[in-house]
């Protein structure tokens, strides 16, 4: 699972490729004249939320070329307040400072990240210092099916998007930014439980003998996440009543959403300054276009940082201050928009155990050509196995092919029992096969076999 912090990196992550070249607040460029500055690059958060925050430290990169970024090491970081404080970081890996303890920005209060790096004659940088102002409740997150132009082929998308309220009667909150975070749980009604076909053996060209082994992994349930890669971010100034309405900020694909069980989405809010509202817009305005990044870049935005030893040098990246909500809310597939629930697909509607083209208990010979799978002693496997000692490691083999069951199904059980207890089938022992259909019997199709996340509510 990812941590608040990492989440907030996934974020952070954008921002050196927004960047590139500035000399007040955006510089037209030239594409015809461009060459490459290396310009240091500071990313960091820091919130009313009690924990560890951290401040990554970088230089930029050609557009073209390593995809790494050059860390800035063995620099004294450090968050002071207008009382005075200081909050020391340290570099537990390259480019990356954590604060040396658990601590919180106090609503009311200024803040600003002072570094000095040690490399040539240690120069020293600060954040302009930012108001941390309280962040309001989310008053609601809704949902409604939508259509999405969803590339530059302008091919149309529907999908389910959220949309979230929020008000500050105080109206000392007006500028927000947006996270998300989501989870869709799949179940599967028919779990391939104990046995999938595994090695063969081949003679002359031909499938002998088919080893069944055991189904070691619990393929019931399983989990898949999503998280926001954009910059999301609203503000309360032309509405009444200091109300940010019907922000969207999570568009879920109904293929993303299709067979599942339950989702959840965890929407984060971030109170900001002014300031740094302006600065998210610019980079929205000049880095987000159809395709590549680059597509419509004109220019750079500078944030907050400034070099108190050479006013001329160019810094990127901003040092956010800011107060925190959050919300999440957990659905069942007839919880959400009406209109979504009639094209979303549901798993019940291709695993019913009635339909006998999806599932069915099949006897050997009868609903599929499985006339030549005998039991025997193979002694290239080790030996074959009988009734008594089906539970234990001993392969279990199967001679002949395992043709006869379709390669879009797979075994969900098999009942052995004496050839003498069935009239008229031959071999030594024979086995009765449940199959089902891998889409209503393996949920790595949909996701992966994780733990159960903490916050997760059946």
């Amino acid at each position: 699972m990812k941590t608040k912090e990492s989440m907030n990196w996934r974020f952070l992550s954008l921002i050196p490729f927004m960047l590139l070249a500035i000399t007040s607040c955006v510089t037209e460029l030239n594409p015809g004249a461009f060459s490459f500055e290396k310009l240091l690059v500071v990313e960091g958060i820091l919130t009313d939320e009690e924990k560890v925050h951290t401040v990554k430290l970088s230089y930029t990169r050609p557009v073209e070329g390593d995809s790494t970024a050059e860390p800035l090491t063995n620099a004294a970081v450090w968050v002071e307040d207008d009382l005075g404080e200081r909050f020391n970081f340290v570099e537990l890996s390259p480019g990356v400072y954590d604060s040396e303890d658990v601590f919180q920005g106090i609503e009311g209060h200024l803040y600003k990240l002072v570094f000095i790096t040690q490399s040539g004659n240690g120069k020293r940088y600060e954040s302009i210092p930012e108001l941390l102002v309280k962040s309001p409740p989310i008053d609601r997150i809704s949902n409604s099916l939508e259509e999405l132009t969803a590339n530059e082929l302008d091919q149309v998308e529907q999908g389910l998007q959220f949309f979230v309220d929020t008000s500050d009667p105080t109206g000392k909150a007006q500028f927000f930014r947006y996270e998300w975070n989501d989870a869709v749980q799949t179940i599967v009604p028919h779990p391939a439980k104990k046995f999938k076909f595994g090695t063969t053996i081949m003679r002359d060209g031909l499938t002998v003998w088919t080893r069944l082994v055991p189904q070691t992994e619990n393929v019931e349930t399983c989990y898949k996440f999503g998280f926001s890669n954009s910059l999301l971010i609203a503000n309360s100034l032309e509405s009444s009543g200091n109300q940010v309405l019907d922000v969207p900020v999570r568009f879920a694909p109904v293929n993303y959403l299709n067979f599942m069980n339950r989702y959840s989405i965890e929407v984060v809010q971030y109170a900001v300054s002014q300031q740094a509202f302006n600065h998210y817009r610019k980079l929205k305005q000049f880095n987000e276009a159809s395709g590549s990044l680059f597509d419509k870049q004109q220019g750079i935005v500078v944030g907050n940082i400034k070099s108190l030893d050479d006013n001329n040098e160019v810094v990127l990246g901003y040092f956010e201050v800011s107060g925190v909500s959050r919300l999440r809310k957990f659905y069942n597939p007839d919880e959400l928009d009406q209109d979504f629930v009639s094209v979303f697909s549901k798993m019940s509607d291709i695993c019913s155990e009635t339909h006998p083209d999806e599932f069915e208990l099949m006897r050997a010979g009868v609903s599929v050509d499985l006339n030549d799978f005998h039991l025997d002693t193979v002694p290239e496997f080790g030996g074959g196995t009988r009734i008594d000692t089906i539970i234990d490691p001993v392969p279990v083999v199967f001679r002949g092919t395992p043709d006869g069951v379709p390669a879009d199904f797979l075994i969900l059980d098999v009942e052995f029992f004496p050839v003498d207890a069935i009239a008229n089938l031959r071999g030594p022992d024979r086995a009765e096969l449940k199959i089902a259909r891998i889409i209503c019997a393996d949920c790595r199709l949909y996701g992966k076999i994780v733990e159960k996340p903490a916050y997760w509510i059946d």
